[in-house]
């Protein structure tokens, strides 16, 4: 193999490896970003189940 060909594909590589890291990343914030914002509402919906009946009520 040439200088080039040996260049082009450590670059290309160096790419892949690259864009790999990045959307292994985005992938991974963005399930932590799914799994906190469901347990977020969970929460809220267990408060809400105990002051619900606070506010809906009528005297």
């Amino acid at each position: 193999m040439t200088a080039a060909q040996i260049r082009s594909r450590t670059m290309g590589w160096g790419l892949v490896a690259f864009l790999t890291v990045t959307l292994a990343g985005a992938a991974a914030y963005r399930c932590a970003t799914v799994v906190l914002h469901r347990r977020n509402l969970a929460e809220w919906d267990t408060e809400w189940a105990e002051t619900a009946p606070r506010w809906t009520t009528s005297p």
